[in-house]
């Protein structure tokens, strides 16, 4: 598998170990493994996005936003 870099690639590479899978060229542990890292990642993103929509209408609304500092050098969307 390539390295992943967007969540395009993070889907093709999951249908990929389905293929695998179905076709048994991958044993079910890994595809297990691979699942639940994908999971994880996937967790994060949603945890990431939540994250700058709450801070996006703080600043909307004209507050300041709060911070966390795990996800404080995220980089933010632009303004629409």
């Amino acid at each position: 598998m390539a390295k992943q870099e967007t969540i395009t690639d993070l889907t093709n590479d999951l249908v990929g170990v389905k293929n695998q899978l179905l076709d048994g060229s991958i044993e079910m542990e890994t595809a297990k493994e691979f699942n639940n890292t994908a999971g994880k990642i996937l967790n994060t993103i949603k945890v990431q996005l939540a994250h700058q929509a709450l801070v996006l209408a703080c600043e909307n609304h004209g507050r300041t936003p709060f911070a966390i500092p795990y996800l404080e050098n995220q980089k933010c969307l632009p303004k629409t």
